[in-house]
């Protein structure tokens, strides 16, 4: 109920009617759509009620906490760590965790691992194990909660991965259905996710066009039901970690990794597209950056422009009707693009605001870094209608090249140790896991450099974070996405775990 008070988007602030007839781009065969299955489940999604979602309960359901992908929930916690968790998964096999855990509408915590799933009770009991068959490969995706469902995908192979498509049963953790991608098309597997709203379960596929150097350009949305494909959309620019966000309106909005912003029907008809013109450098990689939607209407785009490859990350908030740019904000090049916006309100009465993740990318080869050349890590809160600051706090400098937990002898220990082929040596996370904002104007940000997570909130209002406004719990392993919150009940998770979960 509370996500149908939240997130009421009248269409005609939208400004789009239901049943939308496509662009001239589609009409003149421009806007690379296939349909692999017409009929009924496709035409359904195109009539779709504003409101559909009542079924999608879910506290956390998806990266980016639902299907607006905005990292905005209302609900809270205590934002002070010193009482520390109340209990802690050790992750006994040491397995990589890239993904935010998911919670469900009873609390249940799901926590993904590079070959595992598993459930546990909002108190810390284990309920149930799910274990990828070596032959499915690993799970590189951010899986998704819809109705009585966990989606996701498995990939396997060296370079140009195949995949198959998972739905299991909350309750039992067995397998309602699986299905293979019958397709030329792979998966570009870093930390993308899936997306599930009406119906349709999207995920990114990575093209064959060696332009994009095996890069996600492409959108693949089956049924959340069987598995059995819709359509297929071809963008004319790379995602690199793929989240997808909708209003509710029966469209689905989305970011590339140089910045542009694209709005699709659920029926794979390109709406609009817009933003920097698209590069044409096989292989270029510009941010893992990418979109979060607001409640004003506005899809907020953080990334590094392929124009200014020298520059810092950019801001770009673009109206939902008609993909018109409203603003851009600029950020100096040792603050770039390398995650996804949050955006929402900064407290009951605070302003509506987008949160930026700004700062300098770790690589896997370990470095002491001195001078300018320490990376930077900033959070910043910027007025979502204009894109002036509100506020920021910047990290202290990182001296080294290499994220917490992945230094050249924890590399070195992982490779001796290691008994499953799937198992990964360093995590290579972004800057910082995506900002999450609670109800009560706290900001919680999970830091790739040095594994801290801090509770942040402008308490006085004045516009200046001041050391008795920010909490901090040290995990000394770098995140590679954010925490996860319901009411009363905070769940952090670090690349290299343990898994935290904090509790009023």
């Amino acid at each position: 109920m509370l996500d149908v008070v939240l997130y009421v988007y009248f269409l005609g602030a939208i400004g789009m009617p239901l049943g939308y007839v496509p662009s001239d781009d589609c009409e003149t065969g421009q806007c690379d759509v296939q349909l692999l299955q017409t009929g009924k489940s496709v035409r359904s999604s195109l009539s779709m009620s504003t409101h559909s979602e009542e079924q999608n309960s879910h506290p956390f359901s998806h990266r980016g906490r639902d299907f607006t992908g905005s990292s905005y929930t209302p609900y809270t916690v205590r934002a002070n760590f010193s009482a520390g968790p109340r209990w802690i998964w050790q992750n006994e096999l040491k397995e990589q965790v890239r993904h935010s855990p998911l919670i469900d509408d009873q609390h249940n915590i799901y926590v993904t691992t590079i070959a595992r799933i598993r459930k546990f009770s909002s108190s810390g009991d284990l309920i149930w194990t799910w274990e990828c068959p070596l032959e499915e490969g690993q799970l590189d995706a951010s899986p998704a909660l819809y109705e009585q469902s966990l989606l996701f995908y498995a990939s396997t192979g060296p370079v140009g991965r195949t995949l198959t498509l998972f739905s299991l049963d909350l309750q039992s953790g067995t397998v309602k259905w699986r299905q293979f991608v019958q397709d030329t098309y792979s998966c570009h597997c870093d930390s993308p996710s899936v997306f599930a709203y009406n119906g349709t379960m999207v995920i990114p596929l990575a093209s064959t066009d060696p332009s994009f150097a095996n890069k996600s350009n492409t959108l693949y949305a089956v049924s959340t039901q069987d598995g059995a494909p819709f359509w297929k959309y071809i963008a004319d620019e790379a995602t690199w970690n793929f989240q997808g966000s909708t209003p509710g309106d029966g469209t689905i909005l989305f970011g590339s990794q140089c910045g542009r912003a694209y709005r699709i029907t659920f029926g794979g008809a390109l709406v609009w597209k817009s933003g920097p013109t698209p590069s044409t450098t096989p292989g270029v990689k510009c941010s893992t950056g990418g979109g979060a939607l607001g409640p004003n209407g506005v899809f907020y785009v953080n990334s590094n422009h392929f124009a200014d490859p020298t520059g810092g990350a950019y801001v770009d908030a673009y109206r939902v009707s008609d993909g018109t740019l409203l603003w851009s904000k600029k950020f100096d090049a040792r603050h770039q693009g390398w995650q996804y916006p949050a955006v929402g309100k900064l407290g009951p009465g605070g302003p509506l605001a987008v949160v930026a993740p700004v700062g300098g990318i770790t690589s896997f080869q370990q470095k002491v870094l001195e001078g300018d050349l320490q990376l930077l890590n900033a959070v910043v809160a910027l007025d979502a209608a204009t894109g002036e600051e509100l506020w920021r706090v910047e990290e202290a400098p990182w001296p080294n090249a290499v994220a917490a937990g992945d230094e050249d002898q924890l590399q070195i220990e992982r490779a001796v140790n290691k008994k499953d082929p799937r198992s990964e040596l360093f995590c290579l996370p972004d800057i910082q896991g995506i900002p999450l904002l609670a109800g009560d104007g706290t900001v919680y940000a999970s830091s790739s450099h040095n594994g801290d997570l801090r509770a942040i909130r402008d308490t006085n209002g004045n516009g200046k974070i001041e050391p008795g406004e920010v909490s901090v719990f040290s995990t000394k392993q770098c995140f590679l996405n954010s925490p996860s919150l319901a009411r009363g009940m905070l769940v952090a998770a670090p690349c290299w775990g343990p898994m935290y979960v904090f509790k009023e």
